[in-house]
């Protein structure tokens, strides 16, 4: 289905569109600005972390935690409104604090998230196991969602002058983080079981946190303290 839509495009769409043309080096060079390496990397790790939970909440809620197929669509309808609710709090949220305390925020929350699918799915018995997830997928929801504005506002931040080249690399590097969680969860769920998906989840937003804590707080975030 992809190559034929790009097939498709390749032939419908006219030969000179308006606007520049770049060269991928001059595309990549972005990532010589300080900083931005750092926030895609960051972004790429968590995503990962985060997709090897989503793309596979089926077998979790299934096999999982014992509840029936007819519930999934619940379970997801639940995790969805916290996805809305966190991505629409981010932007608010991050104006008031600054970014990088909103980020830490959001990551942390997704460890502990995290550590409970773990918890819920290995430990919890089955009468209760299912409640405690539906619980747990929303708040989960709020705090992975809530990543992405934080973080495309503190990318904008560190170098607003080629935005454009910046924020097309972060969404590069959540589709490469989407991929790499759901190739990595796979082989979690093949080899190990459905309650290790949580463990390996946690190790991503583990290594996210780190590379956010060790940085230097950006200016933003000092505005946002005094506002």
């Amino acid at each position: 289905v992809a190559t034929l839509c790009l097939v498709v495009l390749w032939l419908t769409l006219p030969k000179h569109l308006p606007g520049a043309s770049l060269p991928l080096r001059q595309r990549l060079a972005v990532i010589g600005h300080p900083g931005v390496a750092r926030l895609i990397l960051t972004s790429f790790i968590y995503m990962s972390g985060g997709f090897l939970i989503v793309a596979y909440l089926g077998p979790i809620v299934i096999d999982g935690v014992g509840l029936s197929p007819e519930l999934l669509p619940v379970v997801l309808l639940i995790y969805g409104v916290g996805a809305i609710c966190g991505n629409m709090l981010s932007g608010r949220i991050t104006d008031r604090v600054g970014g990088r305390r909103m980020v830490l925020v959001s990551i942390i929350t997704t460890i502990f998230g995290s550590l409970a699918v773990y918890l819920i799915t290995a430990h919890l018995p089955a009468d209760i196991a299912g409640y405690a997830l539906m619980g747990m997928l929303f708040v989960w929801g709020v705090s992975s969602w809530a990543y992405a504005p934080a973080q495309t506002s503190r990318l904008v931040s560190a170098a607003p002058e080629v935005t454009h080249l910046s924020l097309s690399l972060q969404v590069s590097s959540i589709y490469l983080g989407i991929a790499l969680g759901t190739f990595v969860g796979g082989r979690v769920l093949e080899y190990v079981g459905i309650p290790a998906l949580g463990l390996a989840s946690a190790a991503f937003a583990v290594c996210a946190l780190v590379i956010v804590l060790l940085e230097k707080p950006q200016a933003e975030d000092a505005l946002a303290a005094h506002a």
